[in-house]
């Protein structure tokens, strides 16, 4: 193809289309004079409503100062309803515990009703109570103390010199010496008065207004074993190591 026959066919297409071009303007110049568009507006396609979900109901627990009347205005829905979901004939009997069944449709929020906790009882109060008898108070000034313990291992000189370091006298019935090993010594009615010594012998004799025997046949004292004494309440009121 030369030059000539290309810029034929060059020509002849740009006349086809500007023919095409102005058939297009006139067929839309006489639809726009007859008052419609050239062109229709495809209908936008509108969203399909989604469904609602259904409403669950409410289990509510009664609570202190509630009534059926007030749930109802709570929850929004009619009293009656409430009552026939629950079987109730009265609507003012209800009691605090009680489980009640919201019918669906309830908009209310519901905050969670925190479990009961269980409280132990307490321990039944006894009708009578014994109280144990208080010991005998020492008198006022009265202070009993071990002065020595000589002949430690010697059952023929072996002693325990007990002193009174108050001025107030001290009667000893009912109280007791000990070793802390089985041997107890009670003594009798007797009373030391303020500043005085009592001397307590291991051995056996004849007691005297100073001198007590204990009657062991055996020395009980030695380096460090410990003096007991005991009030006529059985409190021990004085330890003593033996050194």
């Amino acid at each position: 193809m030369n030059r000539r026959q290309l810029a034929l066919v060059i020509l002849i297409n740009a006349v086809i289309a500007a023919a095409v071009s102005f058939v297009v303007v006139q067929v839309t110049l006489r639809q726009w004079e007859r008052g419609r568009p050239a062109y229709m507006a495809l209908p936008w396609p509108s969203p399909t409503p989604s469904a609602t979900p259904p409403q669950s109901e409410i289990l509510y627990v009664v609570q202190p100062g509630d009534s059926l009347t007030s749930i109802a205005l709570r929850f929004r829905v009619p009293l009656e309803d409430l009552m026939q979901a629950n079987g109730i004939t009265d609507p003012d009997y209800i009691s605090v515990g009680q489980k009640l069944l919201i019918p669906a449709g309830a908009s209310a929020v519901i905050t969670r009703v925190p479990e009961a906790t269980h409280t132990p009882a307490a321990p039944p109060t006894p009708l009578f109570t014994s109280t144990p008898a208080e010991p005998a108070p020492r008198p006022q000034g009265a202070s009993l103390e071990v002065a020595a313990v000589i002949g430690a291992g010697d059952i023929q000189n072996e002693a325990l010199f007990l002193t009174n370091a108050g001025a107030a006298a001290l009667n000893l019935k009912g109280w007791s010496v000990s070793d802390g090993r089985g041997h107890v010594y009670s003594f009798p009615d007797v009373t030391l008065n303020g500043h005085g010594t009592i001397i307590l012998h291991t051995g056996a004799g004849q007691d005297d207004e100073v001198n007590l025997y204990w009657g062991l046949d055996a020395a009980l004292w030695e380096e460090g074993t410990t003096v007991l004494i005991k009030d006529a309440g059985g409190r021990v009121v004085l330890r003593h190591e033996v050194r």
